[in-house]
């Protein structure tokens, strides 16, 4: 950049609106720059727009409300019109006069402003500056500020005669008071500051007028941390006054994008919010995820067990195996304490709806290290209802198929749970999700689509016909647990032993089984398609006799002969129309399993006797491998299925960048 980087200042317009603004105080970052940028001695100064990478707006936002707005004695003196209208009057001129604008639709233009109402100078016409690069003090996320495109800027306090504050500090050894604040009572964070710790601790001085005799500046140099509170606007010139003091500074704030912060990591030398911590963790995980791809190395995880993830049955295994590792060291989930069961702390943990209670049970037992023990440090928030349990304790005796019951009880736990915590509310359930296998479950968002726009739900009936959404939602296996087991039993017969082509018996439920039995009930000894089988046959066995076991959905699109399949070794052949597979984000299920789509249900025998017996083998040894990723543990093991369910959410989790 000191070798190569030039700007253009625009020469049109008159002082003091434009080439000119404060010095001091705390919008004095303004017309400091304007004045380091337009001295002919600056290293960065364009000599002709044609040699310029960037070009400069010298608009003093603090200016032009000292000078067109003062004073203000109205309420419509607050209008920013004037604001604006000065600034896209510039940008006419200088867009008439010179190509430079236009060509690139503002994308190398920027302008620099400490004032509060800098970023509003694009609301008038927010199109206009799409592109436009703004260089803001009050850089607020929740206020439109675009980390990729805006810049952050540090507010100081420039004294009269000096470049910044005075440089005090003691020695951290001789730095008594733990943390200090003092200053009024603006915007929405310092009240709650002031009202809890006002006058009430030696240890954290917190004031809103420092009694006489006190001097604010050696009280920094004395403290250990400095409160660095926003107060009306996000920033707050005391973050580089705690500098200057030599104290660390605690930065209470939300919504707001750190200066410097592509190039400074603030989590080394300031105390940050708990959710600034937390998303600067989830960033050390995401390059962590990068590095390991681009060097396609495995790294040793906390708890691998000598098992490390690797061939063609992963769509990247180094990025599955260093993901699962960050997710072992980082990974922290708070389960809501709210409600009694048995419609949320308790599900099933038998039959095809099992997983539910499994997972509460695993995640509640107080045995998972992904147990947050309290909500600020959790990137994660599950809402443990059973949707299993609901219909079963409300809907019992079933006079009815209305959801209503069932979504007004979510919504209600929802209610209270953003009402009392501001999880939800801060994310609007981006970082929350909820675990069910029962055919109802996706259902709970239509009473209120907007309220679930974000939320994860974690379902067996993954149909993305039915509002299923892969990027957001999260696909589960499911899976029938025999009572006091948590599976189907593991058999490993030979390929070589595997008489039958193919196998299925069931009801005739839903559309595709009804086609697959009208075709194939009982119609061939290599294709056995049975609705009941002979009660002296076993099925299980049948199926491990099998190359391929046909898995065709039922009333649902899950079929849990995927993972029974899996289990017995047996190639699942799946027959299924608008199906979100499970853990997809990580498995290539093209190299385990045979996709028939259910128009093709006539042609099954050609299409399996179409597959060499080189490609079978080569499923079938795949299968085998798969397998652990589909066995339930108690405790959970790494890589089993409640850690790939876990996994799953945790890559929604890596890919959503929550504002701090």
């Amino acid at each position: 950049m000191v070798k190569r980087f030039k700007v253009w200042s625009y020469k049109e317009g008159e002082q003091p609106l434009v080439h000119f603004g404060p010095v001091n105080n705390i919008y004095g970052i303004e017309g400091q720059f304007i004045d380091e940028i337009e001295r002919e001695e600056s290293p960065f100064r364009a000599t002709h727009p044609d040699e310029a990478h960037t070009f400069f707006l010298p608009v003093s936002v603090a200016n032009i409300v000292h000078y067109v707005y003062m004073p203000i004695t109205r309420k419509q003196d607050y209008y920013r019109d004037r604001l604006q209208r000065v600034v896209m009057d510039y940008i006419g001129v200088v867009a008439n006069k010179y190509p430079y604008w236009n060509r690139s639709n503002g994308a190398d233009h920027f302008m620099a402003s400490c004032h509060d109402w800098a970023p509003e100078v694009s609301v008038g016409k927010p199109e206009l500056f799409t592109n436009f690069i703004r260089v803001l003090c009050n850089a607020n996320t929740s206020e439109g500020f675009q980390p990729k495109r805006d810049v952050s800027l540090p507010e100081i306090y420039l004294p009269y005669g000096r470049l910044g504050p005075p440089s005090l500090g003691h020695a951290p050894n001789n730095r008594p008071i733990l943390a200090f604040f003092a200053g009024r009572v603006h915007g929405p964070i310092r009240p709650m500051l002031l009202d809890y710790w006002k006058g009430k601790d030696d240890e954290v001085q917190v004031h809103e007028k420092l009694p006489k005799g006190l001097n604010y500046t050696k009280l920094m140099g004395q403290s250990k941390y400095c409160l660095c509170p926003s107060g009306f606007e996000v920033a707050s010139p005391r973050v580089v006054e705690a500098f200057y003091a030599g104290c660390v500074p605690a930065l209470i704030s939300d919504n707001y994008t750190l200066p410097f912060s592509d190039v400074l990591n603030w989590s080394q030398f300031s105390k940050m919010s708990n959710l600034e911590r937390i998303e600067a963790d989830l960033a050390r995980a995401r390059d962590a995820i990068r590095k390991a791809v681009q060097a396609k190395n495995h790294s040793k995880g906390n708890d691998d067990q000598g098992f490390i993830p690797t061939g063609s049955i992963y769509r990247s295994a180094h990025s599955f195996h260093q993901s699962h590792v960050e997710m072992e060291k980082r990974l922290k989930v708070w389960i809501y304490r709210e409600g009694e069961a048995p419609l949320v702390h308790d599900g099933p943990l038998n039959n095809i709806y099992g997983i539910e209670g499994q997972f509460i049970d695993e995640m509640e037992s107080g045995k998972s290290r992904f147990m947050a023990r309290h909500p600020d440090e959790a990137n994660l928030f599950l809402i443990p209802i059973s949707v299993a349990n609901i219909v079963n304790t409300l809907y019992k005796p079933l006079v009815t198929y209305s959801r209503d019951q069932l979504q007004r009880v979510v919504l209600d736990y929802v209610g209270i749970i953003s009402e009392r915590y501001p999880y939800w509310n801060r994310s609007q359930g981006a970082d929350h999700f909820l675990v069910s296998c029962h055919d109802w479950a996706p259902d709970i968002s239509e009473a209120n689509p907007k309220l679930y726009d974000k939320f994860i739900r974690v379902l067996c009936n993954a149909n993305t016909s039915e509002g299923f959404k892969p990027q957001r939602d999260v696909s589960i296996p499911e899976i029938n647990i025999p009572y006091g087991k948590l599976g189907p039993t593991h058999q490993s017969t030979s390929p070589d032993k595997r008489s039958i082509l193919a196998f299925f018996a069931g009801g005739a439920h839903g559309n595709i089984r009804h086609i697959l039995l009208e075709h194939w009930k009982d119609k061939d000894n290599e294709v056995q398609v049975h609705e009941y089988l002979d009660k002296k046959k076993n099925y299980f066995k049948l199926m491990g006799k099998s190359k391929f076991c046909l898995c065709p959905s039922g009333y649902e699109v899950a079929s849990a002969r995927v993972v029974t399949a899996i289990s017995v070794g047996c190639v699942p052949v799946l027959i299924s129309d608008y199906y979100a597979l499970p853990f997809s984000d990580v498995l290539d299920w093209t190299k385990f399993s045979v996709y028939i789509p259910s128009e093709k249900i006539p042609e099954i025998k050609t299409i399996l006797k179409g597959i060499s017996p080189k490609r079978y083998l080569k499923l079938q040894k795949r299968v085998t491998e798969v397998h652990r990723h589909f066995m339930i543990h108690r405790p959970a093991q790494p890589y089993d299925m409640i850690h790939m369910l876990l996994h799953s959410v945790w890559l929604r989790r890596l890919d959503v960048l929550l504002p701090s």
